[in-house]
């Protein structure tokens, strides 16, 4: 038997929110620097189900905001290539280069020009796309809705988004405040989920890519249901490699089969009514 989850995200194949079906579908996509590449194979395999405007909101953390990015304006495939293309370099991660180890310019350079972002496209999506940053005035994370947003905005939000705490210096000005990525504190991964819980989504998928997010996840009331992967087909990520390079390889098997996780809450009406 399908879970209703699953049957409801697939109810919408090829279709484009707004839709009066009663449902409010939600996509939470986690980060993790390299290992986002597992998040990015599995947008892809939503976009070839033809999901990419099926959901009402996404939520993400930290590299989930560009695979979310890539997902909702039909690029998956070169989203999640740069994963393996680019961002396998000293360019990008040099841990001997300790002021600066993770070259945030260098992957925002990639998004922009060598595989651009259709941030146009972003502009005018119909889906509540939130990202989780980290508020420097507060000292507190938050989700923002960047729905709406200009080209030049949604620019900003993305530098912000993969602004790594620790890793990569300083932090980005928006128009009320500087923020970075919130995605390394474990203190925010069980809010991140809850708040999430607290929205208006009837129905809610998961991706996370690291073994503790997953319990993180569990430690917010949620526990695993059905596997998308079982019931729908199990996806081969990156197949479309054609280089050589151990740790572009590496990279490439690391990803190769990802599953997509749906779960139900303790509440079952936060997720399904």
């Amino acid at each position: 038997m399908m879970h209703p989850v699953i049957q409801h995200i697939l109810e919408r194949k090829g279709a484009s929110i707004p839709l009066n079906d009663g449902r409010k579908t939600a996509l939470i996509l986690f980060g993790g620097t390299m290992t986002g590449a597992r998040g990015a194979g599995a947008v892809t395999a939503l976009e070839e189900l033809c999901l990419n405007k099926a959901f009402d909101m996404i939520f993400t953390i930290s590299a989930g905001f560009p695979n979310a990015c890539y997902f909702l304006t039909g690029n998956t495939h070169q989203g999640a290539s740069i994963y393996y293309e680019e961002l396998c370099s000293k360019e990008f991660i040099s841990m001997p280069r300790v002021w600066d180890i993770v070259d945030i310019d260098y992957g925002l350079n990639v998004i922009k020009n060598k595989k651009p972002l259709d941030y146009e496209a972003l502009s005018r999506t119909q889906t509540d796309l939130y990202v989780r940053l980290l508020n420097i005035s507060t000292g507190k994370p938050e989700y923002r809705n960047v729905k709406g947003k200009t080209p030049e905005e949604l620019e900003l939000v993305m530098h912000a988004a993969v602004s790594l705490p620790y890793l990569n210096p300083g932090s980005v000005e928006l128009e009320d405040g500087r923020f970075k990525d919130a995605g390394t504190m474990d203190s925010d991964m069980i809010p991140s989920v809850e708040d999430v819980l607290l929205s208006d989504a009837t129905d809610i998928l998961v991706i996370y890519n690291r073994p503790y997010q997953y319990e993180h996840i569990r430690s917010a009331g949620i526990f695993d249901s059905e596997r998308l992967y079982r019931t729908v087909y199990r996806r081969r990520i990156f197949t479309r490699v054609h280089r050589s390079g151990d740790r572009k390889e590496r990279h490439a098997r690391h990803g190769q089969s990802r599953q997509i996780d749906i779960w139900r809450g303790r509440i079952d009406t936060a997720l399904i009514k």
